[in-house]
């Protein structure tokens, strides 16, 4: 039987709400996909240098922990919850009773179980010190970008907090910088700079455009802008400052981008806002300070499901031959659609009504994704 096309009826849209799992799960495996960074990457291949020892059960369970020991168990997980990992490690060291303690706390359970990942990418970074164990924990059980609202796969190391790849390829608050750099670029002393958390790339991780093969220190933009604001006064003063002739356009270019960084919350969908600069400015250190996190905040480990759909849509579609360049920004669409992450339950709504999904059912039948779907209700057209 030959398909010419096809497009999804109401009955669709009324089968896939009934709740079918088997089903949907087919969609979800058929329809979606997975990116993965170069932190990611680099942690899956070189974590097995990094050991987290679970705590040790060869101790006498009898030991005491002093007076932490008049504490109610509930207080004492709270107070592991303020620890960094780091020293939530150290401190099940001490004796069979704080073992027992560490490995019964739901922090240390959520982290060690779901989140081991972050935890060797906070490590390989230098920020294993840094942040509370309950920064991390409350980041996994979280689904949402902080900065635009919508799904968030990634966990920005520099501040410990969930976002989406559009956020951390359009939002550069979320991108990092040498700390030389961030001292030339918003005319604040090294010295200042220097007292900022810093993300420290290894010699071996894959380096951006603008590094060097020698370990390097950076900070986030968001941070180094606040410093600027805590010296200069205002967002004016800063994007007044001079610029060095010296450096080339690109440079000068990627100076006031990073001058011109929102340190507030997107208050609409990052699709629906325009930019005044030069869209094809990109993170030079892409991918240095974002790994992906699962969530679960649902009950169930989910790590964001990517459409085929909208991938289709922006290898087969270029905006620049195409007539709907004339209806819609070149600059926002189809790729920052590519971007986007979705929950289960949205991603499920969004291939219904997405179009690069009819056009891939359209263009290959039901055979090319198996005949395990073939029993879906899809209308053909005349």
């Amino acid at each position: 039987m030959s398909h010419v096309g096809y497009s999804v009826s109401n009955q669709d849209l009324r089968m896939a709400d009934s709740g079918d799992s088997t089903l949907d799960e087919l969609l979800l495996e058929k329809l979606s996909y997975r990116y993965l960074s170069n932190m990611e990457q680099y942690v899956s291949r070189w974590s097995e240098d990094i050991e987290i020892k679970e705590p040790r059960m060869d101790y006498d369970p009898k030991t005491s922990v002093g007076h932490l020991e008049k504490l109610p168990i509930e207080l004492l997980h709270n107070v592991f919850e303020m620890l960094d990992f780091q020293s939530l490690l150290r401190f099940s060291g001490a004796c069979g009773r704080a073992s027992i303690l560490v490995q019964t706390s739901p922090v240390y359970r959520d982290l060690i179980e779901y989140a081991h990942r972050g935890l060797a990418a906070l490590a390989f970074s230098g920020l294993i010190g840094h942040h509370p164990a309950g920064a991390l924990r409350a980041a996994l059980r979280s689904q949402n970008c902080f900065s635009c609202g919508h799904y968030g796969q990634l966990l920005f190391l520099p501040s410990c907090q969930r976002c989406c790849r559009m956020c951390a390829s359009r939002n550069q608050s979320l991108w990092v910088l040498p700390r030389g750099v961030a001292a030339k670029c918003f005319r604040i002393p090294l010295r200042q700079v220097d007292q900022l958390p810093g993300i420290l790339r290894l010699p071996m991780y894959p380096h951006g455009r603008f590094a060097t093969p020698k370990p390097e220190s950076f900070v986030s933009v968001a941070c180094a802008k606040r410093l600027a604001l805590a010296i200069h006064g205002s967002e004016k003063k800063i994007t007044d400052l001079p610029i060095s002739t010296r450096l080339s356009d690109t440079k000068r270019e990627l100076y006031a981008h990073y001058r011109a960084a929102q340190l507030r919350p997107y208050t609409t969908d990052p699709l629906l806002i325009s930019t005044t600069f030069n869209v094809d400015i990109e993170d030079p250190h892409e991918s240095y300070a974002h790994i992906y996190l699962p969530s679960i905040a649902s009950g169930v480990v989910y790590h964001g499901f990517l459409c085929r759909g909208c991938l289709w849509m922006h290898q087969n579609y270029h905006p620049k031959r195409d007539k709907s360049t004339s209806l819609v920004p070149m600059d926002r669409v189809p790729v920052d659609l590519v971007l986007r992450a979705r929950s289960r339950e949205g991603f499920l709504r969004h291939i219904r009504m997405c179009f690069g999904v009819r056009l891939i059912v359209a263009t290959n039948g039901l055979e090319h994704w198996g005949q395990e779907i073939a029993h879906i209700p899809i209308n053909q057209l005349a």
